[in-house]
């Protein structure tokens, strides 16, 4: 008995150690790299000298479509962050990444736009698609899902599509595209339904 929770013990401590590093292996920007970025003095001395925002910051210069970057401050210095990308516009990516940000300051406003960027993709007329496509990764899956043929169900939430299921009834297509939703599903996004069905 006692060998077991030694090992134990062992193992926790390991991958705890393992954990710390990874967290701290993000690694601030140097002065060089944001010449072009149009932040402002205070959002770049945090890029500067804070590591995980650093690592938050070129997580989401990575990314494409349009795309946005907030925090939350308390007291000048930055608690929380969000960001959004592969949205369909400007808007629905300043809003989203403002979303997340109060979801991970855990208030209901402060948080503020560092910066948004737009994709030089061309437009996509939103009226052809539900409330639900809001980035460029919706808009396939909808298009998929129109050229398929059978019993089929989309599902998500005002994050976008997040499950699609073909089945052999209509209800059996829902059920699945629920639970994929579910997998798929952000914790702050909210509850997963059917946007769509046959």
């Amino acid at each position: 008995m006692n060998k077991v929770i030694t090992v134990v013990n062992s193992l926790l401590i390991g991958a705890a150690i393992v954990g710390c590093s990874s967290m701290n292996s993000a690694k601030v920007f140097q002065e060089n790299e944001l010449e072009s970025s149009p932040i402002s003095d205070a959002f770049k001395q945090d890029l500067l000298t804070i590591p995980w925002v650093a690592g938050e910051f070129r997580q989401y210069k990575q990314e494409d479509g349009h795309k946005a970057f907030a925090t939350y401050r308390l007291d000048g210095k930055i608690k929380a962050t969000g960001f959004s990308d592969e949205k369909l516009t400007s808007t629905l990516a300043r809003s989203e990444a403002l979303r997340l940000c109060h979801v991970y300051a855990d208030v209901h406003s402060g948080c503020k736009i560092e910066l948004i960027e737009s994709t030089q993709n061309p437009p996509v007329d939103l009226s052809k698609y539900p409330k639900e496509v809001i980035g460029y990764p919706d808009v396939a899956h909808f298009e998929y899902y129109q050229k398929q043929k059978g019993h089929k169900a989309l599902a998500g939430n005002l994050s976008g599509i997040l499950g699609g299921a073909m089945g052999i009834t209509e209800l059996k297509a829902q059920k699945k595209a629920i639970e994929l939703c579910r997998i798929n599903a952000h914790f702050s996004s909210g509850k997963c339904y059917i946007i769509a069905s046959e």
